[in-house]
């Protein structure tokens, strides 16, 4: 299943798609760059899912929950560009970074989720502790406590959460195994159908 197959089918279960199509050509010339730099496992795919999540807190922020889910979902490249722009240093050289040493700070990109889900920064992506929900759990449960009041509490119960938890898993899934920019792979229809299942899972396939 290629990387737009995998994120279409988790937002299959609200009944919505997602077009990537500007996110992929954007992340094309990226990845064409960073191959002739040598870089053999390209670390573009994980900008797009950056993409995605940048659309959905864009779409939290101006629609509120009501609208989250209710259009199909269009990524932007200006979405793509931002999510580059997160990284915060030369784009070779973060993609390089992405593509030998990746972080768990690198899954989830948001510092306040990161904080909330009690992970270690610095520690290597783990993709089982993805797959099995645990840290879209603990964020939940952080949101939950913040209580009405608390500026957190309104998205304790969002859609969102469930969709930004199997970004993480297949985040995790690509940084631990890099695959070539948009390359077809049947692992990853598995790792969503176990993530929405609520299931660890004992099989992220090379």
């Amino acid at each position: 299943m290629s990387l737009d197959g995998a994120i279409n089918y988790l937002f299959g279960r609200f009944n919505r798609g997602v077009d990537l199509s500007a996110p992929f050509a954007a992340a094309a010339l990226i990845a064409e760059a960073v191959r002739g730099f040598g870089v053999a496992d390209d670390p573009t795919n994980i900008l797009i899912l950056d993409s995605v999540e940048f659309s959905l807190v864009t779409r939290l922020a101006t629609s509120g929950l009501s609208g989250l889910l209710q259009d199909d979902l269009n990524v932007t490249a200006d979405e793509f560009y931002t999510a580059l722009e997160k990284l915060r240093c030369p784009w070779l050289i973060c993609c390089i970074r992405l593509a030998t040493t990746p972080t768990v700070a690198d899954v989830i990109p948001f510092p306040g989720d990161l904080i909330k889900s009690g992970l270690n920064p610095d520690a290597a992506p783990d993709p089982n502790a993805f797959v099995s929900g645990a840290p879209t759990i603990a964020v939940q449960n952080a949101y939950e406590r913040s209580g009405p009041f608390g500026r957190y509490g309104s998205v304790a119960n969002s859609p969102m959460l469930a969709i930004q938890g199997g970004l993480w898993a297949l985040r995790a899934q690509l940084l631990k195994y890099p695959r070539h920019f948009n390359a077809e792979s049947d692992d990853l229809q598995p790792l969503i159908h176990e993530y929405l299942g609520g299931e660890s899972s004992s099989r992220l396939l090379q």
